[in-house]
């Protein structure tokens, strides 16, 4: 645009270019950073609710096993019977 001449600095084409060059930039790392977000959340629920190997259903079958071994009125089983996961 050749009739375009503001007299404010940050008006001025270059420094338009330079600010949306920035928030291109901004943009690709803001972008990237929930990627890694998402990534992280699948894996996280991965731990933890995977069947049969996640966290949840590990408590849950110690839980049963110590109930089995030492009996639901036991010292050791009320230790950890008051102990909750809950599921998503």
């Amino acid at each position: 645009m050749p009739n375009y001449k503001p007299n404010t600095e940050d008006l001025k084409l270059a420094s338009l270019n330079e600010y949306y060059s920035q928030l291109v930039s901004s943009n690709h790392e803001v972008n990237k950073t929930e990627a890694a977000l998402y990534q992280s959340m699948i894996n996280c629920n991965e731990v933890l609710y995977m069947d049969s190997t996640g966290l949840f259903d590990l408590a849950k079958k110690v839980k049963a096993y110590v109930k089995s071994v030492y009996g639901g009125s036991s010292a050791k089983y009320n230790t950890i019977s008051g102990i909750r996961f809950t599921s998503k």
